[in-house]
């Protein structure tokens, strides 16, 4: 068995299905939240409805342990409830039950008086009507809201309502590794006019030049790799022998695994077609693995007699992201 089997090998996973939160049930049925027995309550019908301050947010840190906490703030809608259930899968902290993973939290309301028990935080406090989340793991989540009083119980689950993506920062270059000559573009930079609020660009073109970056906190699921690419020559050519311009490859790891290089990682996408001279975007599949670095390798192209690169060029890359796929 070859390396390339190997390394295929362990990048192939069986796909993960999410785990259910909590089942939506009937209008006055609940596991989770129940009639109150409040005689001075509320009897009106109940209908859930809440806003949130955003559903799609995104980190920067390609590292688990570095990540920032992201928060979005739910604001209920509902009328005629004495008792409020959230129940928001992926935040943090969490309760692990029954294989289920969320943070949830009851708050009750009766007659003027409010009050929060909950594990959301450990904390027992007077609350608004609004609760913050903290989340910081990737994937897409549910979240579900449940209301009684003393006559209706009504739930609501909203499947994949929160999605936690990753987008690179182009402040952080550094965090790129590289092999060969590198940059990273701003809106000031002269040198990379052309390639203006791209993410890295490579300029050398008398080796091959690679950009390395790790990956973690990712989880088993199926995620999507989204980046923009161009090329800018300095001397267009007038044909083309098809030789390899920009490749991406990936390996299940930090490191590249012991009796490999990188020439030996299989491509998940290179392009050799010269007309790239407007960014396109690349949708590429990711393995379902939770680590994982991505390499980047810009080649000299075509070479004349004497070795030297017979149409420079320097390659742009921007808009890199990974979002979770369905």
């Amino acid at each position: 068995m070859n390396k390339l089997t190997i390394l295929l090998g362990v990048l192939m996973v069986t796909a993960c299905s999410k785990t259910t939160l909590v089942q939506d049930t009937e209008s006055g049925t609940s596991s989770i939240i129940a009639k109150t027995n409040y005689t001075d309550g509320n009897s009106g019908g109940i209908t859930i409805d809440f806003v949130s301050s955003e559903n799609r947010v995104s980190f920067s840190q390609n590292l688990f342990d570095d990540r920032d906490t992201l928060e979005v703030t739910y604001i209920t809608k509902t009328q005629n409830f004495d008792s409020l259930v959230w129940v928001f899968q992926g935040a943090e902290p969490f309760l692990q039950t029954a294989n289920t993973t969320y943070t949830v939290s009851t708050t009750q309301y009766i007659e003027s008086s409010k009050e929060e028990q909950s594990v959301f935080g450990g904390i027992k406090s007077a609350v608004p009507y609004s609760m913050t989340v903290p989340y910081r793991t990737f994937g897409k989540y549910d979240v579900l809201h449940g209301a009684s009083n003393s006559r209706f119980v009504d739930t609501r689950l909203f499947n994949d309502y929160v999605e936690i993506v990753y987008e690179d920062n182009r402040e952080d270059w550094e965090a790129w590794e590289s092999s060969g000559a590198v940059g990273w573009v701003s809106t000031e930079a002269d040198t990379f006019s052309l390639c203006m609020e791209s993410l890295v660009a490579f300029y050398t073109n008398r080796e091959i030049a690679r950009i390395k970056k790790p990956f973690t906190g990712f989880g088993g699921i199926r995620k999507n790799l989204i980046f923009e690419f161009k090329y800018v020559f300095q001397v267009f050519p007038n044909q083309d022998s098809g030789a390899p311009k920009l490749g991406l490859s990936l390996y299940p790891s930090e490191s590249i695994p012991a009796g490999l290089s990188a020439d030996d990682i299989p491509n998940l996408w290179e392009n050799s077609n010269v007309e790239r001279t407007e960014f396109r975007q690349v949708v590429i599949e990711l393995p379902q693995v939770e680590e994982f670095s991505l390499i980047f390798t810009k080649y000299p192209g075509d070479l004349n007699e004497d070795g030297q690169p017979l149409y420079p060029f320097t390659a742009c890359i921007r808009n890199l992201r990974i979002i979770p796929s369905e």
